[in-house]
C-alpha cells in the first residue's frame, strides 16, 4: 500500500519548463542508444515488437 500511495503521489510533482527542457537534453533519441533488454532477456518478451 505505502509504494502505491507513493506512486501516486507522482502525479503531483510538477516540472518547470527549464527542468524539462534539461531532461529533454539528457535525454533523448540521440543519447538513448541499443537495446532496451539483453538478448537473452530479449528472447522471452512476447508482448513487444522488436
Amino acid at each position: 500500500m505505502a509504494h502505491l500511495e507513493e506512486n501516486l503521489a507522482a502525479t503531483q510533482v510538477t516540472l518547470t519548463p527549464a527542468q524539462l527542457q534539461r531532461l529533454d537534453t539528457l535525454v533523448n533519441q540521440d543519447t538513448v542508444r541499443g537495446a532496451r533488454y539483453n538478448a537473452a532477456t530479449q528472447t522471452e518478451i512476447d508482448t513487444e515488437e522488436f
